[in-house]
């Protein structure tokens, strides 16, 4: 939900990039000819869809032990910052786009009959990025659709 401040920023200022008519985090606008970047945080909570594809990654992909505190954290984080692509990727956490670190969990999915990868980022033991990267700007894969890739592959047994 947009507060009055945003709603009003949105009328005085022309997006010079949007998606589909929606604003995008990290659009440039323009007033006269004066460029700003947009520097508001784009923090929302995890969607369900966004939650329910993390959690499939990490049982089924996960390279390292997971502590069950990272588990419960999934339905909580923050979305700090959407792909520049507009793919599915998000970060979480106050590094917004700047966050990287180590993998958590890698596997494989479909979105439009497309294989796609979706990696879980980490730092400190916390959840940082849901990356998910295929031919174009890819959205996120069906839940049940994640596995391991040599399972994805090897297809039904």
């Amino acid at each position: 939900m947009e507060s009055a401040n945003n709603t009003a920023i949105q009328r005085r200022w022309r997006p010079l990039s949007t998606h589909e008519g929606a604003l995008v985090a990290g659009t440039t606008y323009q007033y006269l000819s004066i460029r700003l970047p947009d520097c508001r945080p784009m923090i929302r909570s995890i969607s369900i869809d966004e939650a329910a594809v993390l959690e499939r990654t990490l049982q089924v992909g996960s390279v390292r032990a997971l502590s069950p505190k990272v588990m419960e954290s999934v339905g909580k984080l923050p979305v700090t910052a959407p792909c520049k692509c507009v793919c599915a990727t998000v970060w979480f956490g106050p590094d917004r786009d700047a966050a990287s670190g180590t993998k958590f969990a890698e596997a494989c999915g479909a979105w439009n009959g497309q294989a796609i990868d979706v990696i879980v980022w980490s730092v400190n033991d916390q959840i940082v990025l849901l990356e998910v990267a295929g031919a174009g700007s890819v959205g996120l894969p069906a839940p049940a659709s994640v596995q391991r890739h040599e399972q994805y592959f090897q297809g039904p047994t």
